[in-house]
């Protein structure tokens, strides 16, 4: 069977439920990129996470074990509330689970469990969501989970918690059903998810989640997936579902998002962030060449970082090749990761003016590099469907026109970090990286 057979066959194939050896070995991979947090009692002690999360889950474990609720925070400054902080995730179950351990290592044991999720999590979306056979869907989740992006936001603790349910959130969007009964159980399963996620505490990585999200009912919406529920409601039951699920999510944390609110209003962020100020840390474009390489060392900051590695890069533009002769689902990924790289770039692009003035909630926050968490679920996503490919089969003139793309692709990023390094109005950015940094990109 030829390339294009084999995958049209593969589409059209039930999905097998996931299997074990894949979720074992991105255990692996995941120990073995993390044992001295894991393993070898080393704590990271630097950031936020040193001088903002450490105090915060110490704190909040020590009323677990006591079991009170720490609705004041009598350390901080003259006092603050402390339990209305959404950041403090009281009530976020793996939190609770691990109050009984030292903070320095349920801190550590927490990074390591949650890069695991995202790599069990964008595993379980490229094989059940995309339909990926089980070595496509393994490569998926090890981009996504051990990549550079999710490895660069472990000082902030909170946003790698509320990420690493995103892939299992769009997940539950993009499947379809195909009675009322299928979607009240759906209705329930992303109300979990979406729980899990606010309680984890960090509302911009919950917002930038809800994007991704969106943007996945509204492809389903466009090009509806085959033997979905069919009739008068087909097309908008991924947008309807989801919509349903948030709603109910919000009833379950309510004990959370009842202060949270109630303290919000005092913030100076209730109306939203000044124009400037809400664009601050947008994407640079002048650093893009170098974010996607690896740092080796490079002070580049830790905000920008989309390190997919050389062989990602290469396996994603062979993917964006596969979807663009696709329709449906198989186009998910390039949405995801065009609009993740677009919104990234922040006040780059106009796309951030019509935002920020029509879009509720877009102006509260601000570090707009943080859509890169999109970008790079759909790029895994996109690794995936590369390895699909090859797996399946690949024939002489799609080969050549992927070594093209390639070509292409890396001419033009070492392009780019020598104009960015020219362009550059920032002196940490403004010269080439280090000989031994370039060699290891060569």
């Amino acid at each position: 069977m030829s390339g294009e057979g084999a995958e049209g066959a593969r589409r059209s194939a039930p999905t097998s439920a996931l299997s074990a050896g894949p979720a074992l070995l991105l255990a692996l991979l995941c120990l073995i990129a993390t044992w001295k947090l894991a393993l070898g009692g080393r704590v990271i002690a630097r950031g936020d996470l040193l001088l903002y999360f450490y105090p915060l889950r110490d704190f909040a474990a020590q009323a677990v074990r006591e079991g009170r609720l720490p609705l004041w925070n009598p350390y901080t400054f003259m006092g603050s509330p402390f339990l209305a902080n959404s950041q403090v995730g009281f009530f976020y179950p793996i939190n609770v689970v691990l109050s009984w351990l030292p903070v320095e290592q349920a801190v550590s044991f927490n990074i390591v469990l949650h890069l695991l999720l995202a790599a069990l999590t964008a595993y379980a979306l490229g094989r059940l969501g995309l339909k990926l056979g089980h070595v496509a869907a393994f490569a998926a989740g090890a981009a996504f989970g051990l990549g550079g992006y999710l490895g660069a936001q472990v000082e902030h603790l909170n946003q790698l918690q509320v990420l690493a349910w995103m892939p299992l959130l769009v997940l539950w969007v993009i499947r379809p059903v195909t009675d009322l009964r299928a979607a009240l159980k759906r209705v329930v399963a992303l109300a979990g998810v979406v729980s899990l996620q606010i309680l984890a505490g960090h509302t911009q990585s919950l917002y930038i989640a809800g994007g991704a999200a969106g943007l996945a009912a509204l492809t389903c919406i466009v090009w509806p997936e085959h033997g979905a529920w069919r009739g008068r409601l087909q097309r908008w039951m991924p947008l309807l579902v989801l919509a349903a699920g948030a709603a109910l999510a919000a009833l379950i944390c309510a004990a959370q998002l009842a202060p949270t609110l109630e303290l919000s209003r005092e913030s100076f962020r209730s109306g939203g962030l000044p124009f400037n100020e809400a664009g601050a840390f947008s994407w640079r474009p002048w650093v893009i060449a170098r974010a996607l390489l690896p740092t080796y060392g490079d002070p580049l900051f830790a905000e920008y970082v989309a390190y997919l590695g050389a062989a990602g890069l290469a396996l994603a533009a062979l993917g964006v090749l596969s979807a663009l002769r696709a329709r449906q689902r198989a186009l998910l990924p390039l949405v995801l990761l065009v609009a993740g790289f677009v919104l990234a770039l922040g006040v780059v692009t106009p796309v951030f003016n019509v935002l920020y003035k029509l879009l509720p909630g877009f102006g509260l926050f601000r570090a707009q590099a943080r859509w890169l968490a999109m970008f790079t679920l759909g790029a895994a996503l996109l690794i995936g469907t590369g390895v699909d490919v090859l797996v399946l089969g690949i024939d002489a003139p799609r080969a050549r026109r992927w070594l093209t793309v390639c070509v292409m692709l890396f001419g033009v990023l070492a392009f780019g970090a020598w104009l960015g390094a020219r362009i550059s109005p920032e002196a940490e950015y403004a010269t080439l990286p280090a000989r031994m940094v370039m060699l290891g990109w060569a």
